[in-house]
């Protein structure tokens, strides 16, 4: 046995070693056992748990112990190969469990259940990181005829540093993850997993992120936990890391949090120089199904990645981690700045980024609501945040929303403005006095075009005193126009609406919930993707009671306020859904109570209420209620001005997220486009394939979609064609990102013309690296012609996507603050161009120089048609120009 044991010898199932020969000799003893060794040797043998005292109670059985081992490095892995052909167990029922035993104290590894059993000797692999000496490591079962063969301890000496491990990992192979337990104080264990589990109360995922099938790492909480620590955490720890350059490196991973969890999810950057900071947080209850994460890490030392989850010892709570990405690269630039990551972009002048912990009052930022949560806090007044050369074409608008903080004196003052080159014009502003209270309060700002660039700015005052505080975060500059107060589709945000109540109502989509949850699709888009708000019954175990409050109203007196609810269930229930009026907590009007069960398609809330005060909030209450509790989902709030419609209510409030007829997010159809080659596949449906991007472009998650080339078609057209672009008097602004991975040669190129004839206008060989791009481009139209814009793939096996597709006439697109500069689409990308010492700097493409000396083609393209700098003496350029 190799210096293996039993512990306690005299269990009923206890650890044997078998011959293999003696197995192949009595087949009818030993039925379903396997008739060669992992090596395949006829002649070999194994280890199996088999009936060993059958005097003992029956289900009693042993662990196989380890001798005592001397202490291990961080890159320790235990690898084994197990066999479970012809047993009858239930599909989620713990088969093998491996872990340590550190005297009285036992700590989990990993958990095979039948769900991921093979009836074939299969190889696993367990990453068990640092441990002192004098600890063993053990195999125990309850199940029969578990088997296991060829135990190896790999890179576990102190002094092993693995480098060919990634901290990229999605656990269906951790022998090539470099993530270990860490041997900390700690009372919990990230256990590897997989599929569906049951435990009692406690809500396991339904499946791994990657597939719904694999595997994933997973920990608990454990009800009567003898800790004498409130909240014991568990630590996962990855190798150590080399320092990373200035803009950092994309660190993104996807995690799950039961509904009733408590506690807090954590990941913790470890540095070299004895700093431990954290730089991620997420606390319960959780959110339904797999939700991603992805931020930047920055360190100019080495440095470690730690995970932590801290968790009450009393409690159902389950935390699941999947599918971690460590870029090279430093993440895409969100359009939320939560100031987690710095400024994004945004210029702060007397302004500066803190966390909650930093303040003096109110220690807790609003994206994460924690101390360790970040913002932009006023600090020496008067103080700017600039987004220097917006440009909005003039006649469209666009909504800025944002949440503040501001202290209730006469000192404080929040603005929002255009700033012009000559002029400034105030959008919206806010007095400390007229503020809701000491809390984040949302706002929203319809930001009108022009036809001159202009800097986008929050502007704020304050007095000296240590209470005086001004504070932004959350900013969100969208593509469409606001909502009206109240109204909301919950597609992007929760607008003004927020969580009063002692359960929250929970942003998700159908896709999120398990399977046969409903509703299964939202009520503005009819899909599994869209959005609302949930109450879910689960939630009983936490409180009753669910209140969803809109931001301070006006419409008075008289107003109408219209909503889809969907409630459907068993007949019987009491559960409830509220409509009041309320000013300063207090119910000015009851309007109505919905109760029970309701059907199973959503329902059309409307009602017209009078005698209102000037200023109000609307509460919508669920009440669960003690009988066949219902789920309660809301959705397309509209508030109307004076009465209700009369014609068939539409949401006046869905956005628009494609403003002009060119643009696309393929969210849901091509849109106007016509392509007989491309379809719409989401990142989910690119995993189970393994063709195309994983996620897409604009929110980076795998219930994304994004338009994709199939080459498989019977269509032999590979254009992608806009519907026919209007003459301008400016070029179009051609943006859109693409996805391009190919082992061969390749191009995708963008054209204008039509399908005879077609100037070439972008054109992209670099498919090296399988990542979204941003890509930009201009035309100017000046005749009637009949031209389109034509996207064509290469006709050479390729992963092919294309997303987020914008297009208007505003000449020089906006070059995104911190992205590649190629001089295309953006133009000099916000650079100046000034005379030195006789010399210019123009942008010019090849297919206009005629010049030897100049390049043939740009570095971007490597083609004429692309764009880069040249310099050249006083005005030799002739007669190009710029």
């Amino acid at each position: 046995m190799c210096g293996l044991y039993n512990t306690p010898e005299d269990a009923y199932y206890t650890w044997q070693r078998l011959d293999v020969e003696q197995v192949s000799n009595n087949p009818l003893v030993y039925r379903g056992f396997p008739t060669a060794d992992s090596a395949g040797a006829t002649k070999g043998g194994y280890c199996s748990n088999m009936i060993g005292d059958p005097d003992v109670p029956r289900g009693t059985s042993s662990a196989l112990r380890s001798p005592l081992l001397g202490a291990t490095g961080h890159s320790c892995m235990i690898t084994f190969y197990s066999f479970f052909q012809g047993l009858r167990v239930s599909r989620d029922q713990t088969l093998l469990t491996v872990g340590v035993q550190d005297g009285a104290r036992k700590k989990k590894f990993l958990e095979v259940t039948r769900g991921n059993s093979q009836r074939h000797w299969t190889k696993v692999a367990v990453n068990v990181g640092n441990w002192h000496a004098g600890v063993q490591f053990y195999f125990e079962s309850s199940t029969p005829n578990v088997t296991i063969d060829d135990i190896r301890y790999e890179d576990c000496h102190p002094s092993s540093s693995v480098t060919s491990k990634s901290v990229t990992c999605d656990f269906e192979a951790p022998e090539s993850c470099s993530w270990y337990h860490e041997n900390h104080a700690d009372d919990y264990d990230w256990v590897l997993g997989s599929g569906r589990r049951s435990a009692g109360p406690q809500e396991f995922p339904q499946g791994d992120h990657t597939s719904g099938r694999g595997s994933y790492t997973y920990v608990t909480s454990t009800p009567g936990n003898p800790s004498q620590v409130s909240e014991p955490t568990a630590r996962l720890v990855s190798a150590r890391q080399g320092p990373t350059r200035n803009e950092g490196r994309c660190f993104t991973f996807y995690y799950y949090m039961a509904r009733l969890t408590t506690g807090k999810l954590q990941v913790l950057l470890s540095t070299d120089n004895g700093t431990i900071d954290t730089v991620w947080t997420r606390s319960g209850p959780g959110e339904p199904g797999w939700n991603a994460a992805s931020f930047n890490i920055r360190s100019s030392s080495d440095f470690q990645i730690i995970f932590e989850a801290s968790m009450k010892a009393s409690g159902d709570s389950v935390m699941a981690i999947d599918d971690i990405t460590f870029d090279d690269k430093p993440c895409f630039i969100l359009p939320t700045c939560t100031f987690e990551q710095g400024s994004c972009g945004w210029h702060l002048q007397g302004w500066e980024v803190i966390a909650g912990r930093q303040a003096k009052i109110s220690k807790s930022d609003h994206t994460l609501s924690e101390a360790d949560g970040h913002f932009a806090s006023l600090k020496a007044p008067p103080g700017t945040i600039a987004l220097p050369q917006v440009q909005v074409p003039e006649g469209e608008t666009r909504c800025l929303k944002f949440w503040y903080y501001v202290a209730q004196t006469r000192a404080e003052v929040l603005r929002v403005a255009r700033v012009f080159s000559s002029k400034e014009d105030t959008l919206w502003t806010i007095h400390g006095e007229d503020t809701a209270g000491t809390q984040w309060t949302s706002a929203s700002v319809n930001i009108p075009g022009d036809s001159e660039s202009f800097s986008l700015s929050f502007i704020g005052k304050k007095s000296n005193l240590a209470t005086s505080v001004v504070r932004v975060d959350d900013i969100y500059f969208s593509d469409h126009a606001c909502p009206r107060p109240g109204s909301c589709t919950f597609e992007d945000d929760t607008c003004d609406w927020r969580n009063v109540g002692a359960v929250p109502w929970v942003q998700t989509t159908g896709m999120q919930r398990i399977p046969g949850a409903e509703p299964s699709q939202d009520h503005t888009t009819s899909t599994a993707l869209g959005r609302y708000m949930l109450m879910d019954s689960e939630k009983r175990a936490v409180g009753g009671v669910a209140v969803l409050e809109s931001g301070l109203l006006h419409y008075a007196p008289t107003s109408c306020l219209a909503f889809y609810y969907y409630m459907a269930g068993e007949e019987g229930s009491d559960t409830t859904l509220s409509v009041d009026y309320v000013v300063h907590n207090n119910v000015v009007q009851h309007v109505r109570d919905i109760i029970g069960n309701q059907g199973p398609a959503w329902q059309l809330y409307r009602q017209r209420v009078q005698d209102l005060p000037t200023s109000y909030n609307i509460r919508l209450t669920g009440s669960l209620g003690i009988r066949n509790q219902l789920d309660i989902a809301i959705d397309d709030i509209v508030v109307h001005e004076k009465d209700c419609q009369n014609d068939a209510f539409i949401p006046a409030a869905v956005l628009q997220h494609n403003t002009t007829e060119w643009d696309c997010s393929f969210d849901h159809d091509l849109c106007n486009w016509k392509g007989e080659s491309w379809i719409i596949r989401s990142g989910n449906t690119a995993a189970r394939t393994g063709r195309g991007p994983t996620m897409d472009s604009r929110m980076q998650t795998s219930q994304g979609r994004y338009a994709y080339y199939s080459s498989e078609h019977e269509s032999k057209s590979n254009a992608l064609a806009s519907p026919p672009l209007k003459p301008s008097k400016t070029p179009y602004c051609i943006e859109f990102w693409y996805f391009l991975f190919s082992l061969d040669p390749v191009q995708l190129q963008v054209s204008v013309g039509t399908d005879q004839q077609a100037r070439v206008i972008w054109l992209q060989r670099e498919a090296a690296e399988r990542i979204w791009r941003r890509a930009s481009a201009t035309y100017l139209k000046k005749d009637d012609s009949t031209d389109h814009i034509i996207i064509e793939a290469p006709r050479k096996p390729a992963d092919v996507a294309i997303d987020d597709v914008r297009v208007s006439n505003t000449g020089t697109c906006k070059h995104p603050v911190g992205s590649l500069c190629d001089f295309e689409g953006d133009g000099l990308c916000g650079y100046e161009v000034r005379p030195l010492q006789g010399t210019y700097m123009t942008r010019v493409s090849a297919s206009v120089l005629t010049s030897p000396e100049v390049p043939k083609g740009d570095h971007t393209f490597g083609s004429k048609e692309g764009h880069y700098m040249v310099v050249t003496a006083n005005d030799s350029i002739g007669a190009v120009g710029q």
